[in-house]
């Protein structure tokens, strides 16, 4: 994710202040609903063994971090070795908490992962990007 700073009204301070800043780590925790989810592999179909999914969420919480942007794309594997993970079952209006890293950052420290094959039904390239580096529980 690019770090904008916002306009200076916003800030009566003057100093630039990002628009995504990462929690320790350089992550970032939120609980957001999913708006739209890419349609999952059909293993043994699909010629790829792993694959990766995006999907799209509205922000409901920022719990560390900061994030000033409304709604993000996140990527997470969908499949390994022809086999679904949990991330296939997602559907619009599942509500997730989860830890993200940009997306600039994931590839900076795994260059491998842009060699997987990305499914993104979304379609929203104006989206901020982040790797889901952690899933907490689901409602």
């Amino acid at each position: 994710a690019d770090v904008k700073p916002k306009p200076a009204a916003e800030n009566p301070a003057g100093q630039p202040v990002p628009e995504v800043v990462g929690a320790k780590d350089g992550k970032l925790v939120v609980t957001a609903q999913i708006m739209i989810v890419s349609k999952p592999p059909v293993p043994r179909k699909d010629p790829y063994a792993d694959a990766l999914t995006t999907t799209q969420y509205k922000v409901l919480k920022v719990e560390g971090g900061v994030l000033a942007a409304k709604e993000f794309l996140a990527i997470e594997p969908v499949m390994k070795n022809y086999e679904l993970l949990p991330a296939a079952k997602h559907k619009a209006g599942d509500t997730h908490r989860l830890t993200l890293i940009p997306w600039e950052e994931k590839v900076a420290q795994d260059p491998e992962i842009e060699k997987v094959r990305l499914l993104d039904d979304v379609v929203n390239y104006a989206a901020d990007m982040f790797w889901v580096d952690e899933r907490g529980s689901d409602r």
